[in-house]
């Protein structure tokens, strides 16, 4: 036992001289200059990147090495003053070991602490650069630090060799890291791969890792901050386990991680928000075991096609094994509504997933509807989706109910109660979408300019397979007015659809006419078809009749019921087809120049056809009133042209459609040969074709009628009569007219002459109010010319002259009336002593001049200025004329002329009487006092001025001057033979009358 004890204590005390043998020896070998070059060397070496450290402090009780500010820089250093290169740096690096272990050809580090860590890693595209690179890059690969180079100082001692002579590589070694821990590090990783680099930073790193004993793994636990680019993301928290075989089982607590900070990654998707939360996995290298994440959002913000989401996001995920990932979330947007998501996702990609709404805001979603359109309600509902695991749609289906509905597109306002149920199911193969679905809008109202309705609108599709797209559809409005269809279209948009229409209110469709100016209404009942493409449609068929139909715009009018029928093809692309109205009950009317009452017949059949230009030939057969065919035809293609044709027809009536007619009350067969009229570009008109009157009667006065008998012509710019004529009773008068430019100044020239014998009494009773007064032979001409319109007004512009002349041969009468007595009831003195004297004197009676007959009256008319004027107009009588000058009106013969009455010799002779003694003749306003002079036998004519003649030409009306007053004894004397009494008597006459009594 002493022997024991003695040795045990030798071996104690031999220990402890070599364990103080190295305790002093080793730190001076570590500390040396020449270790250090030589561990730099090897260092490098094995990094592939310069080592640096400023001091190695190395201690033995426990053994191990401080390696004060190591640094590790890459080849290229910093590459700009914001984005730092990948680097390696500490304040000190703290390594301690076991020491039994160590005896046992083990290595167990019981702790490995990085202070003051500044780690810089760099991302690109081909993937990360780490600040140490592959070993032997530089030196020997088989150098270590445990080699000192032969260059060392002097005082540098090599290790001596392992036992043996084997190589002191620690492959044979069993290595161990007991603790890991950085203190205050800081890792930065600037991510080159974006547009524009972003750098991350982990700040105020905390990680220990430590080995537990049992399971030799790793337990760790990690505290940091993250931010980008210098702004605040949040922190996170993680702890587990993890070991060197790959197995791994971990919890990541995030709080208040900024997602804005990772847009940048994510693509067609906008984030705002702040998360927090935990993220759970747990697996091996080759095996995955479980997952977990329990996340919030707060103030989450989700943006996608221009629809942005807000509210609190909440989310939670699990997955184990082979198992799909389950997933559930919910989106509150608190006034806004919530959504809630949940399902599962396959390993192999396909996703299940079941969506509720509750009262969600659909505001946002405006943009998917396009446009500057806004929408509004509240969507409650649920939708399911089911995807491939190849990726694409397998499924959609889902019904949603939006309370409040709402759209406003520009002066459009929808609104209203929308139910939507939908079944989507894609082809796998990408053939055909099986679908179903149903949008309910109920409670609806639309208001659109002078549109306000209301009601229900419905809409379905169905498609099975291959076969088209089945639609239906419905619109029921409150006023009664409902429209619903049937039919198919395929998915290219051709539409093949039949239409009903009851008691639709065509003041709907008002507001989308391209004239704002046009009304439109009425209720539609009947049947309709499109085919086609909306904007390509290749035919439109209507069938419909309206009532209280209505369309005016500032030129036409229609108003009351009306059948329509059109089959028209490829409408959008010009109009071709066939239409058919029938307007028989509708009032119709085009300004003041045409009006249609209602009973009026009034159909018309028309074919539209396209021209070689692109514009619109039409040919149509119309049935007006009495006419039973009037074709006209015409084209519409920057030119507008339109030809009539039509049998002999009377316009007896036809007063009822043109106004204009009224006055003449015409009556008689007229017939289009071609009448056509053509518009070019420039406005100007040109015509063709002929208008035959075929014996056509009108009304000139209010109680002449006349009988047009010949041909309206027309050529280019021109309307000419052929072959016209005028005919009243025994009147022809021949009509050669001419209109330049109807639809513009319209000029004219008129010319009229008396064909034939003619009676003056028919014409004037024809043309003017006097029936029965003028009778006799009539030749009459007259050139006229003027303007139906321009500055001034038809009167103003009517020009020219008219000649005429009665009883030429034979004489005539002008009924009731003799010129010379209306002129001597003027002078009663003379007339009254002719007829006393008339005895004494013998000869013919004054009375016998006093005749209504007439040897001719000759009328020379000058017109213009709007006046018409008497050049002449002159009377002739048995035994005296008269010549007249001055307004005459032809309506009713009204005068107000002046002139002189002649009395010829035979009548002077008359007078005076066959056995008075000769005496001169005097003048009429000569003066009274002129001694007469000798005269023959046969009396001279007197001159009698006459100042004014007025009244008609029926009951003229005579003022005289005082001059032919003053000239009144003389006449008398003559007129009755008293020249031979005293001078003294005719004195006194004379001052009698000159006095006026």
């Amino acid at each position: 036992m002493r022997l024991f004890a003695k040795v045990s204590i030798a071996l104690v005390v031999l220990l402890a001289v070599l364990f103080g043998a190295l305790a002093i020896g080793l730190p001076r070998l570590i500390e040396s200059e020449g270790f250090g070059r030589s561990l730099r060397a090897n260092a490098s070496a094995v990094l592939g990147r310069p080592v640096e450290w400023d001091a190695l402090r190395a201690g033995v009780f426990p053994p191990r090495l401080v390696i004060e500010s190591p640094r590790i820089e890459s080849e290229g250093g910093q590459t700009d003053a914001s984005r730092p290169a990948s680097r390696l740096r500490a304040d000190a690096i703290d390594l301690r070991m076991a020491w039994l272990p160590l005896l046992q050809r083990r290595v167990e580090v019981d702790s490995l602490v990085f202070r003051g860590l500044d780690l810089v890693v760099t991302r690109t595209a081909d993937g990360f650069e780490l600040p140490v690179g592959g070993a032997g890059r530089e030196g020997d690969a088989s150098s270590s630090p445990d080699s000192p180079d032969t260059t060392a100082d002097e005082g540098a001692t090599s290790p001596a060799p392992a036992p043996g002579g084997a190589p002191v590589d620690g492959a044979d070694l069993g290595v161990a890291l007991r603790r890991f821990v950085i203190e205050g590090g800081r890792i930065v990783v600037v991510d080159r791969t974006l547009a524009h680099p972003i750098e991350w930073r982990l700040e105020d790193v905390e990680l220990e890792g430590r080995e537990q004993e049992r399971s030799g793994a790793a337990a760790i636990e990690l505290h940091t901050r993250l931010a980008a680019d210098g702004r605040d993301a949040g922190s996170l928290h993680a702890s587990g386990t993890i070991d060197l075989g790959g197995a791994y089982d971990l919890d990541l607590d995030l709080t208040q991680i900024a997602l804005a900070e990772l847009q940048p990654y994510v693509e067609d998707v906008a984030l705002a928000g702040a998360a927090s939360g935990r993220i759970s996995v747990a697996g091996a290298a080759s095996s995955f075991a479980s997952s977990s994440a329990d996340l919030v959002v707060e103030d989450a913000s989700i943006g996608m096609q221009g629809v942005t989401l807000r509210g609190r996001l909440a989310v939670q995920a699990e997955r184990a094994g082979e198992a799909p990932l389950a997933f559930r979330g919910t989106l509150d947007a608190g006034e806004g509504g919530r959504i809630r998501a949940s399902g599962t996702r396959a390993p192999s990609g396909g996703v299940q997933a079941e969506i509720e709404l509750d009262a969600v805001d659909v505001t946002p979603f405006a943009p998917l509807a396009g446009g500057n359109r806004r929408l509004g309600g509240q969507a409650s509902g649920h939708v399911a989706l089911t995807t491939r695991d190849a990726g694409g749609l397998a499924r959609l289906e889902g019904e949603v109910d939006v309370a409040s509905a709402r759209l406003v597109d520009g002066g459009l306002d929808l609104a209203g109660r929308l139910a939507v149920a939908f079944d989507l199911q894609p082809d796998a193969s990408g053939g055909p979408v099986r679908m179903a679905g149903r949008a309910v809008l109920s409670e609806a109202r639309v208001r659109a300019d002078r549109v306000d309705l209301a009601g229900r609108f419905e809409l379905g599709a169905r498609r099975e397979a291959t076969e088209p797209i089945a639609l239906t559809g419905e619109v029921a409005l409150v006023d009664g007015g409902r429209v619903s269809w049937t039919g198919n279209a395929t998915e290219e948009g051709r539409l093949d659809l039949n239409a009903s229409l009851a008691a639709f209110d065509l003041a709907i469709a008002a507001p989308f006419l391209p004239d704002p100016s046009i009304r439109m209404g009425g209720r539609a009942t009947g049947k309709a078809r499109i085919v086609g493409p909306l904007g390509a449609l290749e035919l439109l068929s209507l069938d419909v009749d309206i009532e209280s139909g209505q369309l005016e715009t500032p030129d036409y009018g229609l108003s009351g019921p009306l059948h329509l029928t059109a089959d028209l093809r490829e409408p959008t692309k010009g109009l071709r087809g066939d239409v058919v109205v029938d307007l028989t009950r509708a009032r119709l009317s085009y300004g003041e120049s045409f009006r249609k009452p209602a009973g009026v017949r009034a159909t018309a059949a028309t074919k539209l056809a396209r021209t070689a230009t692109g514009g619109t030939a039409f040919e149509s057969v119309i049935a007006l009133r009495n006419a039973e065919r009037i074709v006209a035809k015409g084209a519409l293609d920057g030119t507008t042209s339109i030809v009539l044709t039509a049998p002999a027809f009377d316009v007896k009536g036809w007063d009822e459609l043109l106004p204009a007619l009224a006055a003449w009350e015409a009556e008689g067969p007229v017939a289009l040969e071609g009448l056509g009229l053509r518009f070019d570009e420039q406005g100007a008109s040109r015509f063709e074709g002929r208008l035959e009157l075929r014996d056509v009667g009108v009304r000139v006065s209010e109680t002449g009628r006349v009988r047009l008998r010949g041909a309206i012509v027309g050529e280019g710019s021109t309307l000419r009569s052929d072959g016209l004529q005028a005919v009243t009773k025994g009147v022809v008068l021949a009509v050669d007219a001419r209109v330049e430019d109807p639809f513009d100044v319209a000029r004219f020239e008129l010319g009229l002459d008396t064909v034939g014998a003619a009676e003056a009494n028919d014409l004037v009773s024809a043309f003017t109010s006097r029936a029965d007064t003028v009778f006799g032979p009539l030749a009459l001409n007259g050139r006229l010319r003027g303007a139906l319109s321009g500055g001034s007004s038809f009167y103003d512009a009517l020009e020219g002259q008219v000649r005429f002349g009665i009883g030429e041969p034979g004489g005539g009468r002008l009924r009731g009336v003799s010129l010379l007595r209306t002129v001597l009831d003027q002078l009663p003195l003379l007339g009254g002593a002719a007829r006393l004297t008339q005895p004494f004197r013998g000869g013919r009676s004054l009375d016998d001049w006093f005749t209504e007959y007439f040897e001719r009256i000759e009328g020379d008319l000058a017109i213009g200025g709007g006046r018409i004027e008497a050049r002449t107009l002159r009377l002739v009588y048995p035994g005296y004329e008269a010549t007249l000058r001055g307004p005459l009106r032809l309506d009713d013969l009204t005068l107000d002329m002046k002139g002189e009455l002649i009395l010829k010799a035979d009548l002077v002779t008359a007078l005076r009487g066959a056995t008075s003694p000769s005496a001169p003749a005097p003048v009429a306003g000569a003066d009274p006092g002129t001694e007469p002079v000798a005269e023959p036998e046969q009396r001279k004519p007197i001159h009698i001025p006459l100042a004014r003649v007025r009244g008609r030409l029926g009951a003229p009306e005579v003022s005289m001057t005082p001059e032919t007053l003053l000239a009144v004894p003389k006449l008398l004397f003559q007129a009755t033979g008293l020249d031979t009494l005293s001078i003294g008597v005719g004195k006194a006459i004379g001052r009698a009358l000159g006095a006026g009594n």
